[in-house]
């Protein structure tokens, strides 16, 4: 027997009397909404987002002359928002961690002009950037919205 997708289960849907579109998923407000409720496509549309924003911002996060503390923030404002972006609403799973904090070490490589072979510890790097890693911005905003969820009021 063939297993059915939650799209093939739910199709087709009428709406005054025209058929709807069935899909697996769909981009909505720059955030990949899967059918599975998942959060590995979410997480994989905003590390390519954060890539595109990175390769944009490439000349100043990768300049010599730039300080450490100037790039650490221009990452922070405008890399790792975009990364973060819409993250306190995943289902999120290690793996989806692991490929965020993984495209994060990868940038801070580069902007601080470090290889693998160097054998630089992250941390380190964080440190000398001035900026906090992605997974303490993802469990913040994740908390945060606990605590708009749990103050809200039964009639809302």
């Amino acid at each position: 027997m063939v297993a059915e997708t939650l799209s093939q289960k739910l199709c087709p849907i009428k709406l005054n009397g025209d058929s709807l579109k069935c899909v697996d998923k769909f981009c909505y407000l720059g955030d990949m909404i899967g059918s599975g409720g998942s959060a590995e496509d979410a997480s994989s549309m905003r590390v390519k987002c954060a890539w595109g924003k990175f390769r944009e911002l490439l000349p100043i996060l990768t300049a010599r002359r730039a300080s450490l503390n100037l790039k650490g923030k221009v990452y922070l404002t405008c890399v790792q928002s975009v990364m973060v972006y819409g993250s306190e609403m995943w289902a999120m799973k290690a793996e989806d961690m692991q490929r965020v904090e993984r495209t994060e070490r990868m940038m801070i490589r580069w902007m601080c002009g470090v290889r693998l072979s160097d054998k630089k510890a992250s941390a380190e790097l964080l440190s000398r950037l001035e900026i906090e890693s992605v997974s303490v911005f993802v469990i913040h905003g994740r908390l945060r919205w606990f605590g708009l969820v749990k103050r809200k009021q039964p009639d809302d």
